[in-house]
C-alpha cells in the first residue's frame, strides 16, 4: 500500500494573486498532496497549481473568476512562500522559497527565488517545478548549500510515460538499492509498482539523498 507523504500540518501562506482585475492577496495552504486557495471569496483546490478548480458557484463580488471548461482557474500569476530544507555546514535548516507560477493563454511556467543569508538566488522562468529546482540547486549562488528537497533526491524519479508540473513525482525510498542502479525507462518500469508513493517537488523527509 502506497504511503501518503503529507505535512505533519498544512503549509499556510500569504499568496499574492495577479489576474484580469489587478492584484489582490489570499491564502494558499498545502497538506504535501493537495493545494487549496482562496481569494476574492472563492475557493479552489488541485494537486497543483495549474490544476485550480473553483470549489461550489463564485462569488457574487463583481470580480468573477476566470475559468476554462474544467471550471480551472487560468491567465493569473501566483506568488507564495513554502519552506524548504537547506544543508550548509553541516546543519540543516528551513528557509523561505518564493515560488512565481504564471498560466497564461492555456501556457505556464515557474520560476523561483531562495532568501539565503548570504542574498538571494533566482532561477528564470522555466516550464516545471523539477526543472527550477534543478537549476536553482546548480546556481553558484548557493555557495556549496544544498536545497533537500524530493526533486533533487536520488531516490525519487518520474514515470517514463509522462509527468504533470507539480506532484507526479514518484518515491523510492523503500527500493533504495533497486532505485539507484535503474538505468532507462525498461528499469523505471519494472520499478514502477515498487513505489512508496507521491511526493510534491519541495517535500522533503529524513531520508533524502543528493543526486
Amino acid at each position: 500500500m502506497e504511503e501518503t507523504f503529507t505535512y505533519a500540518r498544512p503549509v499556510t501562506a500569504v499568496a499574492t494573486i495577479r489576474d484580469r482585475w489587478g492584484e489582490t492577496r489570499g491564502t494558499l495552504e498545502n497538506d504535501g498532496q493537495l493545494l487549496r486557495l482562496e481569494f476574492r471569496g472563492n475557493r479552489y483546490e488541485g494537486r497543483s497549481p495549474d490544476s485550480l478548480e473553483l470549489v461550489g458557484a463564485p462569488a457574487p463580488t463583481g470580480q468573477p473568476p476566470e475559468t476554462d471548461r474544467f471550471n480551472e482557474l487560468r491567465e493569473y500569476v501566483l506568488t507564495w512562500d513554502t519552506p524548504v530544507d537547506v544543508r550548509s555546514g553541516g546543519e540543516v535548516t528551513k528557509v523561505p522559497l518564493t515560488v512565481r507560477f504564471t498560466r497564461t493563454d492555456g501556457d505556464y511556467g515557474v520560476s523561483l527565488s531562495l532568501a539565503l543569508p548570504n542574498g538571494e538566488v533566482t532561477t528564470g522562468q522555466l516550464r516545471d517545478l523539477e526543472s527550477a529546482l534543478l537549476d536553482l540547486r546548480n546556481s553558484a549562488g548557493l555557495g556549496g548549500a544544498v536545497v533537500q528537497a524530493c526533486a533533487t533526491c536520488a531516490l525519487s524519479e518520474y514515470s517514463p510515460a509522462g509527468f504533470g508540473f507539480m506532484g507526479d513525482l514518484a518515491c523510492f525510498r523503500d527500493s533504495k538499492a533497486e532505485i539507484r542502479s535503474a538505468r532507462g525507462k525498461e528499469d523505471l518500469f519494472a520499478l514502477w509498482e515498487a513505489r512508496a508513493g507521491f511526493v510534491q517537488e519541495t517535500f522533503s523527509c529524513p531520508e533524502f539523498e543528493q543526486r
